[in-house]
């Protein structure tokens, strides 16, 4: 599935792409249309304050977990998510919205 949202002003495509279901839960890969440069450290402060525990972070990989959902994040763009509910792809794009607008 595609999905757009605004970036910094500009559409951005993302692909999406479910790699499994299990009993409620999904993972999911997401990738930008063209490739990001993202501050991961700043996004792990503030989503830390936004009650994410940071699991790992440096300059090329994030790594969080709320609940039961784990997301991994590349500095180029690239998302994984991991035991997402619901799972849907829309659910997705909502964590990567959070994770987008954490860096302004």
């Amino acid at each position: 599935m595609k999905l757009q949202l605004n970036y910094k002003g500009e559409p951005l495509l993302l692909s999406t792409y479910n790699l499994c279901h299990i009993e409620g839960h999904g993972d999911y890969e997401l990738f930008p249309s063209k490739p990001l440069v993202l501050d991961l450290s700043a996004i792990a402060e503030k989503q830390k304050k936004q009650g994410w525990e940071i699991q790992g972070v440096d300059e090329r990989i994030y790594m969080a977990k709320k609940g039961t959902v784990e997301v991994t994040l590349f500095p180029y763009g690239r998302v994984i998510i991991e035991q997402l509910i619901p799972d849907t792809d829309e659910a997705a794009l909502d964590i990567v919205k959070q994770i987008l607008d954490a860096e302004d």
